[in-house]
C-alpha cells in the first residue's frame, strides 16, 4: 500500500543533498508527511463515494425493473415479493436523489 511503503524525502542543505527516510522522524519535514497523508485519503474517499454512488444507481434500476416484472405477474407470490420490494427501493431513491441534488449544487 502507498501509506506503508517508506517515503524518501529529498532535503537540500546549504552545500549537500540529504535523503532521509520515515524512520528518521527528527529530521524529516513533518508538513510534507501530513499533506501526502491528506491528499490521499481524500482522493480514496471521493473515488469510493463515486463508486458506492454509482452501484447504488445500478442497484435501484434493477429493483425497479423487478418490481414493474413482479408486479405484472398473475402469481399472488410474485405480486407479494413486488411490494416488498418497495423496502428496499425508497432508500436506494433518496440516495439516489441526494447524488442528483449535490451533483446540481456542483454545476450550479
Amino acid at each position: 500500500m502507498l501509506l506503508t511503503c517508506v517515503i524518501n524525502i529529498v532535503w537540500e542543505n546549504e552545500d549537500e543533498r540529504r535523503v532521509y527516510r520515515k524512520s528518521d522522524e527528527r529530521r524529516r519535514p513533518a508538513m510534507i508527511s501530513v499533506i501526502t497523508t491528506t491528499t490521499t485519503t481524500t482522493v480514496v474517499a471521493l473515488t469510493q463515494a463515486a463508486v458506492f454512488g454509482a452501484i447504488g444507481v445500478v442497484v435501484l434500476i434493477a429493483l425497479l425493473i423487478a418490481k414493474e416484472l413482479l408486479s405484472a405477474s398473475e402469481n399472488e407470490k410474485a405480486m407479494l415479493l413486488g411490494r416488498i420490494t418497495g423496502v428496499a427501493i425508497y432508500p436506494l431513491l433518496f440516495a439516489f436523489l441526494t447524488i442528483v441534488m449535490v451533483t446540481v449544487m456542483e454545476v450550479v
